[in-house]
């Protein structure tokens, strides 16, 4: 059995006095409007030699056909009620295009999709997404809108994941120093429990954590900055370096970068 370990190391680019400031954060607004423009791109290697013939040229030409290829993502939140907390209960739309489509492939890429969240006090954003929902066709083959909704609640619970992390551990020692050290329990994406090490370096805040589990092993890379007047992260970039072997199955590696900012 081997093992994983997944390291984190995110570092703030702010000078520290930027993101000094009190332990609490006003609540958000009915009406406002955030949007973040999200850049992801994947180049992944499979080892696809399980596979029968025919379905591993079809796959072999799937992965190339994606690999390397930037897709964007414009996601629009709009508050349309705050709670006795602060949160924001958000209507969320987004749409999407990938370098290297077009016509009817491109078009159908960039439908809007939408799902419901919350955005709180201090930025970060949860989407609305219930893992025990079933999900039943109806008698054309499609899903419910809100079975289609909880699926894009599931893809952006991943996508915000170690962003909403590294604003959980802001939020837990606003009060920054240099040499300053702290540690935050949290869940991931996954809903697995893991430690997170805080330390402060001058101007940077780095977040460090370690994961273990069998067959696949991951490393992130990632930086920020934070609007404290906005109570927003305006940029975050990560990069995961990933491999995963499965002795009965595909085995795959690569490297994913990914960039959520800011834009109004």
């Amino acid at each position: 059995m081997s093992r994983m370990r997944l390291t984190w190391r995110v570092s703030l680019a702010l000078g520290i006095g930027a993101i000094i400031g009190p332990p609490s954060f006003a609540a958000r607004s009915a009406g406002e409007t955030v949007v973040y423009e999200i850049t992801l791109v994947n180049n992944n290697k499979a080892d696809l030699s399980s596979l029968p013939a025919m379905v591993r040229s079809r796959a072999e030409a799937n992965q190339a056909a994606a690999n390397g290829k930037r897709i964007t993502t414009t996601l629009t939140l709009n508050v349309d009620t705050v709670d006795d907390e602060g949160n924001g209960h958000v209507l969320a739309s987004y749409h999407q295009s990938m370098d290297g489509l077009s016509g009817s492939v491109a078009t159908a890429f960039a439908a809007v999709q939408s799902f419901q969240g919350t955005l709180t006090p201090d930025g970060r954003l949860l989407p609305t997404y219930d893992q025990g929902m079933a999900t039943p066709l109806d008698s054309h083959g499609r899903y419910s809108a809100a079975v289609t909704e909880n699926i894009h609640a599931s893809q952006m619970l991943g996508t915000f994941g170690n962003f909403n992390t590294f604003l959980s551990g802001l939020v837990k020692h606003p009060q920054l120093k240099d040499g300053d050290v702290w540690h935050l329990v949290a869940q991931d994406a996954f809903g697995i429990s893991r430690q997170y090490d805080f330390s402060v370096h001058g101007s940077e805040v780095s977040m460090e954590g370690s994961f273990n589990a069998p067959n696949s092993t991951s490393k992130i890379v990632a930086a920020g900055r934070y609007d404290p007047g906005r109570r927003l992260l305006v940029e975050f970039r990560e990069e995961n370096t990933y491999a995963s072997t499965n002795p009965n199955g595909i085995s795959s590696s690569g490297t994913m970068t990914s960039a959520i900012k800011l834009i109004r």
